[in-house]
């Protein structure tokens, strides 16, 4: 189907219209909408977060944290949430998280390894966008990768949500924009839903328009499981009618015909309809009891936690990745390599044995615009690093392995041709192979020069998935290309945000609230259990509830 096609089929999907009359809406659109004033233009960076604060997505989570040992373990959490500067630590340190839990009504009943007044678990979504230019119009691609410490057996957990706008005109949910697709990880199926389908539904305030996506518990389930992301089957009003109701916290997830539990809800902090309609609540450490789950079954929907969460910069974490050796743009001239025996070496954070080298044409930069990797071609480590473990070796990829970061893996499908797209460079259906649209005739398909990415490669998918055909190799090319040559430059109308820093770090912690001590005793605490979360959800004065809490120890 050509853009012309694709763009009718889109106005069948979003306006429900009969395909005639879709034709004569679109025809009329293209005769009567206002010429382009230039053929490339540049969002500001206040622009770019506005579109990534607009259309972040809200979480609905199911738990396993019914064991007094597994309290906390499903909180989306940030890298650096026990303020020690060391990745390879998180998995060991976020299994004692229910000691964070348990003690956070009086931190001094704690005398264990941590100084967990000190953790930030700060639920984070890391973003980045990438602007590219199609003709005169504008596309955007919004990556959001919810981020988790831990999955059962390894550390780290990687689950992105990936959302396609198209004609974009700097104002998000506004003028011509065209949203197209969302697509997200089902461990390794990237399963997409084009906007207008019934599986695609948003909790939309003046403020946002984000969609609803379900994600399973850390564990093992022989069914869903292992933090897998669902598309929510149910419209907002449904969902929003079944909580007046009082009803199960449970929503119909795409693939089953069963409903599956909801025990956690995270909500974008940067829209402020959206946190006052579920009443989402910032997880410090006071607040840690209350706002943990502790459950594995299903509950009430005014039982269950709301907290909000912050959008951080895949940018923030990428410089962990370098080796610190400094080579030239060619990858000659090299400082000494780090050592490295086994998987332990000088870096703290991932695997030093494995290693995919990136050229990078701009230096990357910390918040403060100082450099912290330089331009050239460098190494990055690509595999986990976890203390807990023996020899070191965790099973998640970082960053610069990761196939939906280089736009390399099969849209609507299972897998990714990311290795395919390193040594022979794999064209879509533009029949353009990666070499031809960086310029870098040596980034692969020389096998006396090892193969490397290019800063700038990324695989524009179209909206759409591959044709199968009766041979190998199954599918037609994958629908779309490589952006072509110096596509992210601000001269021709792109920004590649993987790169970049847009979101300011959190300066401090929040500020903690008051105390409990447990001398009140655990009764005042089994009657917070009971009617915190609810008179939250209902507005009810604090007061109140601390006095119905007290009335029960007597």
């Amino acid at each position: 189907m050509g853009a012309a096609g694709r763009s009718i089929d889109r106005c069948v999907r979003l306006l429900g219209l009969p395909w005639t009359a879709a034709v004569h809406a679109a025809l009329f659109f293209a005769l009567t909408a206002p010429a382009h004033a230039q053929s490339a233009w540049s969002l500001t960076d206040a622009q770019r977060r506005a579109y990534l604060e607009y259309y972040a997505p809200i979480v609905m989570k199911r738990t396993d944290e019914n064991n007094l040992v597994e309290f906390g373990l499903d909180w989306i959490t940030n890298y650096d949430f026990g303020n020690d500067a060391d990745y390879s630590t998180n998995k060991l340190h976020w299994e004692d998280v229910y000691e964070y839990v348990l003690t956070a009504q009086d931190p001094a009943s704690y005398s264990g390894p941590h100084d967990l007044a000190s953790w930030y678990i700060g639920p984070t979504l890391y973003t980045a966008l990438i602007e590219y230019m199609e003709g005169p119009d504008k596309q955007l691609v919004l990556l959001y990768h919810v981020y988790h410490a831990k999955e059962e057996w390894d550390i780290h957990d990687w689950e992105r949500i990936e959302i396609r706008i198209r004609n974009v005109d700097g104002t998000p949910g506004g003028g011509q924009e065209v949203p197209d697709y969302v697509v997200i990880t089902e461990h390794s199926k990237h399963k997409y839903r084009p906007f207008g389908h019934g599986d695609l539904n948003f909790h939309t305030t003046p403020n946002g328009m984000h969609v609803m996506i379900w994600q399973a518990e850390w564990s093992f389930d022989i069914t869903y499981s292992m933090q897998e992301l669902r598309f929510i089957e149910e419209s907002f009003a449904e969902v929003a009618s079944d909580i007046a109701s009082g009803g199960d916290a449970d929503v119909d997830i795409n693939g089953t015909s069963n409903k599956k539990n909801v025990n956690y809800i995270y909500v974008p902090e940067t829209d402020p309809d959206a946190v006052a309609y579920w009443s989402a609540e910032t997880l410090t450490y006071p607040m840690a009891w209350d706002l943990a789950a502790r459950v594995k079954d299903n509950v009430d929907w005014d039982e269950v936690p709301r907290i909000r969460y912050e959008l951080q910069d895949i940018a923030d974490i990428l410089p962990s990745h370098w080796n610190g050796q400094r080579c030239d743009e060619n990858g000659n001239n090299c400082t000494p390599p780090p050592s490295c025996s086994g998987s332990f070496g000088e870096n703290i954070h991932w695997q030093c044995d494995k290693v995919i080298r990136i050229r990078l044409e701009r230096a990357m930069r910390d918040e403060n615009g100082r450099i912290v990797v330089p331009r050239g071609k460098q190494t990055f480590y690509r595999d986990s690093l976890d203390d807990d473990d023996s020899d070191g070796k965790g099973e998640s990829q970082g960053y610069p392995k990761k196939h939906w970061f280089w736009g390399a893996y099969y849209f609507g499908s299972e897998g990714n041709f990311m290795t395919e797209a390193r040594d022979d460079g794999t064209a879509g259906s533009d029949g353009v192979l990666r070499r031809e649209a960086n310029g870098f005739a040596d980034s692969h398909g020389d096998p006396g020069v090892p193969e490397y990415m290019w800063q700038h490669d990324y695989f524009a998918h179209d909206g759409e998935p591959a044709d199968p055909i009766p041979n190998p190799p199954f599918y037609e090319p994958e629908v779309g290309g490589w952006l072509a040559g110096d596509w992210y430059k601000e001269a021709n109308g792109g920004f590649d945000g993987r790169w970049v820093q847009l979101f300011p770090d959190p300066e401090e912690l929040p500020e903690p609230g008051a105390f409990v001590s447990l001398a009140v005793g655990w009764g005042m605490l089994a009657g917070w259990q009971r009617c915190g979360r609810r008179d939250r959800w209902k507005r009810r004065k604090e007061a109140e509830c601390v006095g119905r809490s007290r009335s029960h120890l007597h």
